[in-house]
């Protein structure tokens, strides 16, 4: 059984991935998100999910340079800018 927190990390990841792919706004992907919290992760507070989404975005960010990093090295290169979606590949 999944807790709260983890409920909604995967209903805020999927929301915000299938949104990405279906080309919505951010604005769309987080009213679908505050949807999904509302019917299924009501237990949570507004700090917890900020502290979440603050800790989702560091984890992000320190991913996308190690990905980049590792591109680089290989001279693959520049690799993707996870947090801007910035595709710099050639």
């Amino acid at each position: 059984m999944l807790t709260t927190r983890e409920k909604f990390l995967a209903h805020y990841l999927s929301v915000s991935i299938i949104c990405a792919i279906g080309g919505y706004t951010a604005d769309r992907a987080d009213k679908l998100a505050e949807a999904l919290r509302e019917a299924r992760c009501r237990g949570l507070s507004d700090k917890e999910i900020g502290e979440m989404l603050e800790s989702l975005e560091e984890e992000f960010f320190l991913t996308g340079n190690l990905l980049n990093f590792r591109r680089k090295e290989q001279d693959l290169g520049e690799g993707i800018n996870f947090l801007h979606g910035e595709d710099t590949l050639d």
